[in-house]
């Protein structure tokens, strides 16, 4: 190497400013650098540009018996005013639901609400393949609430977690169970937000998260699906991201358009190629 020449060195870091974020306000000049703070100055980016939300937003649940009444008492705390126990520095106090959002959140009609048998811990303990039997109940759960359509906006899953060894397939099966029910959510146009009994029902460091996640969720169209060589299409514009292919779900949705009165007990593919989660 001549004189001349010298190597390239890169420095051994850079320091990147925090991004400028955009919220519902029409001022170009209504920015912040903090999510939830823009969140409660401006109010949602959607506001006024993607289809309108439902005032109330009317929550459906599919819940066990043990764990409704947590659940019911959790979206009546959403309405009021929380201050952050924890991550004091970056947690705003939250004002509450309708403050945020402008909408408020309410339960379904009494049709929307499935509770779970109290005999779905036994079987679950007790099945050679767990996964399973957590996915018929969750399956046909839904399934049920086609009738009930018109007294609800989304449906809430409450998972309890001592189903955990449920929610995904043993070693050499990659079967995921938020991905399979969201699956079959989306062919019967239902909106599904899951929550796990373990962070969900502490609302005191999640509240402005789990509001979010409610709101957004409201604004989900109805998924349509088109039978296209055996695979379930998910328009990106209604909040999936990929196409996968999904035999299973594809069945279940033409005997539910066929009018069927209940889904069969599934029988599980070893590997299902779901869509990505949304974001």
């Amino acid at each position: 190497m001549s004189a001349a020449t010298q190597p390239f060195r890169l420095p051994g870091h850079v320091a990147l400013p925090e991004p400028k974020l955009r919220f519902g306000s029409n001022n170009p000049q209504d920015i912040d650098i903090h999510p939830m703070e823009g969140l409660i100055r401006f109010g949602p980016y959607s506001l006024g540009k993607l289809s309108p939300v439902p005032n109330p937003i009317r929550v459906g649940m599919i819940v066990p018996a043990e764990l409704e009444d947590s659940l019911v008492r959790q979206m009546r705390e959403l309405e009021q005013v929380h201050q952050p126990r924890e991550r004091k520095q970056y947690l705003p106090p939250f004002p509450g639901f309708e403050k945020v959002f402008g909408v408020r959140i309410a339960r379904g009609g009494a049709a929307s609400r499935i509770v779970l048998s109290q005999d779905l811990d036994r079987e679950i303990g007790a099945a050679e393949k767990p996964h399973v039997v957590l996915a018929e109940a969750l399956t046909r759960a839904l399934f049920a609430l086609r009738n009930a359509r018109d007294s609800f906006d989304i449906v809430v899953i409450l998972l309890k977690e001592g189903w955990s060894q449920a929610f995904r397939g043993p070693p050499g099966d990659d079967f995921d169970l938020h991905d399979y029910v969201k699956a079959y959510a989306a062919s019967e146009g239902i909106c599904v937000q899951f929550l796990r009994e373990d962070s969900a029902l502490n609302l005191s460091a999640q509240a402005l998260g789990r509001s979010t996640a409610a709101h957004r969720r409201s604004q989900e169209h109805r998924v349509s699906v088109r039978r296209d060589r055996g695979r379930l299409r998910c328009p990106p514009e209604r909040g999936f991201h990929r196409t996968g292919s999904c035999p299973a779900e594809l069945r279940l949705a033409r005997r539910a358009h066929r009018g069927t009165a209940a889904p069969a007990r599934l029988s599980l593919p070893a590997r299902l190629d779901l869509p990505a989660r949304p974001p």
